[in-house]
């Protein structure tokens, strides 16, 4: 069964045009890996729903908007990802 954290993921994934991501849980915290197309989402998102889960799924989001010109947390990162929120957030 998808979580909802997942679902918001992929929905914004598919809006963003990225189609071919995989979503995924693992213990660790949060990672884009570009090369193979996957978000690893932190284990505690697969249950709990909230800003954060929202938080680290579109910052995942921003690293593939932004790779492979941008691969830590730069300007260009920041800037995206302050967009992405406003885009899919709003000003919450």
């Amino acid at each position: 069964m998808i979580t909802e954290t997942e679902d918001f993921a992929y929905h914004i994934l598919q809006l963003e045009g990225f189609t071919n991501w995989k979503v995924r849980f693992s213990n660790g915290g949060s990672i884009c890996l570009n090369k193979a197309k996957e978000i690893i989402l932190d284990e505690s998102y697969r249950t709990v729903f909230d800003w954060r889960a929202r938080l680290a799924a579109i910052h995942e989001i921003a690293h593939i908007r932004t790779w492979p010109q941008d691969m830590k947390h730069s300007e260009l990162f920041c800037k995206e990802y302050a967009n992405l929120i406003l885009k899919y957030l709003g000003r919450e």
